[in-house]
């Protein structure tokens, strides 16, 4: 007898879109200002080891990429959660323009619950903000020195989903 694995994972990991956003500050809306600015992009990875030259060292930047749900196999009443091992700093995530989480932090992994997602295609958009010194950055939030960080910031920073993503389908019930 085999027992039935609880999570179905979809790796999202691959080629995404990227457009860099000239407002560094988190954004009540899913809507990046320069609509042309579209750029494909590696994820996993910092945006900063993209060949695209007008992406900020720091700052924000915006990430979108379809998504299919097919019948789910598995659970017969499935929950679907968005798995980030790891996104750089201040991450804001949107499905089918509707906010589902906002996150601080760029070393931990974070679930999004999303629900039950109907079959078809679906858009996620992602945003990113790496806070500098100087930009982007309000009186209560830390510095770029105060975040923790390795010592790959000697080389450069590093934003942006840089850890794989994943969309799971679990049971509803489920452990956490």
């Amino acid at each position: 007898m085999t027992a039935t694995p609880v999570r179905h994972p979809l790796s999202l990991d691959g080629t995404w879109q990227i457009c860099a956003d000239p407002d560094p500050t988190p954004v009540a809306s899913a809507e990046p200002q320069d609509a042309h600015c579209w750029q494909p992009v590696q994820v996993p990875g910092p945006w900063q080891l993209s060949s695209d030259a007008t992406l900020p060292a720091y700052g924000a930047v915006w990430y979108r990429r379809s998504v299919a749900i097919k019948t789910p196999i598995g659970p017969k009443d499935p929950t679907h959660v968005l798995v980030f091992e790891a996104s750089n700093h201040n991450t804001q995530v949107w499905l089918d323009g509707t906010e589902h989480a906002r996150h601080t932090g760029g070393h931990l992994p974070f679930e999004v619950p999303l629900g039950q997602l109907l079959e078809g295609q679906h858009e996620l958009l992602v945003r990113v903000q790496l806070p500098d010194d100087d930009l982007g950055r309000s009186a209560d939030e830390p510095s770029f020195g105060e975040l923790p960080h390795g010592k790959q910031s000697w080389y450069g920073p590093v934003g942006g989903l840089w850890r794989s993503v994943t969309l799971e389908t679990r049971s509803r019930a489920h452990l956490e």
